[in-house]
């Protein structure tokens, strides 16, 4: 991640500060924390490095998403801020599994498993009844063949999201401002190798104090320039709206909203 940060120029020699991975970088550099008012978890497992800053200025790309319609500010927040035992735990109730076509028995996640959670037997296999969900083992594999389960249904990841992005806000408790990206607002996710022609023309930049707010704001945004139609429901089949609405329902921030435009 650091690599490809500063292929990509988000590096000291261009912005004066540090390019830091903030949950270490395996993964272990992690702190729980509570969830206020949370109806599905009590605790979120953040990166330590997040909660330990001095300030937070949040950049996001508001796009479509499979999972969870869209993703901005709060998806950010959540799966931005979490260790990558949050990003487990938002996902599944499950454990991670391990494809076993891929693996070669190295034992490597067998060594560094802190809880003697994985045996080799030809292959290697994780004991779900002893591991912890820590996904250390994720990251450690050499061939990248221990994954995550997302079996976690759209509403349930959506208000795990809400929750964790309420546990960022309410634990860090210093300023939080959230700048959403309204260009090449495409049907799905960054994170993919490859995606469609964007569903609307660029709108420009949104900012907030409050996530909620402005991740509504975007949405009704990108729907009265569809004609009132949402178009990242029509594209994956979800209601994003679920997030946003459960953050307001825990206290997160509020529905209601002023556009300024600058």
């Amino acid at each position: 991640h650091i690599h490809n940060a500063n292929l990509n120029g988000f590096g000291y020699s261009t912005l004066q500060v540090p390019v830091i991975i903030a949950d270490g970088l395996r993964g272990d550099n992690k702190v729980s924390v509570p969830v206020p008012n949370g109806q599905l978890t009590d605790h979120a497992i953040l990166a330590a490095d997040i909660i330990n800053a001095d300030a937070l200025v949040l950049v996001s790309h508001f796009k479509g998403h499979i999972a969870t319609g869209f993703g901005g500010a709060l998806k950010n927040l959540a799966m931005g801020c979490a260790a990558r035992a949050g990003k487990q735990h938002m996902h599944s109730t499950t454990k991670p599994y391990v494809d076993q076509h891929k693996c070669t028995a190295c034992g490597r996640c067998k060594q560094y498993c802190q809880v003697n959670a994985i045996k080799i037997s030809g292959k290697a296999e994780i004991m779900s009844d002893i591991c912890t969900g820590c996904a250390r083992c994720i990251g450690i594999c050499p061939e990248n063949t221990i994954h995550p389960s997302f079996e976690n249904s759209s509403d349930n990841l959506q208000k795990m999201i809400a929750e964790y992005a309420t546990a960022v806000v309410k634990s860090f408790n210093k300023p939080v401002i959230c700048v959403n990206v309204l260009t090449s607002i495409v049907p799905l996710c960054d994170c993919l190798p490859a995606n469609d022609a964007p569903l609307v023309h660029d709108l420009g930049f949104m900012a907030s104090t409050d996530p909620v707010a402005l991740d509504k704001a975007c949405h009704e945004l990108v729907k009265k320039h569809c004609g009132g139609e949402d178009p990242f429901l029509k594209a994956n089949g979800v209601d994003g709206e679920v997030a946003y609405n459960h953050a307001a329902a825990i206290g997160l921030g509020s529905t209601k909203y002023d556009v300024i435009e600058l």
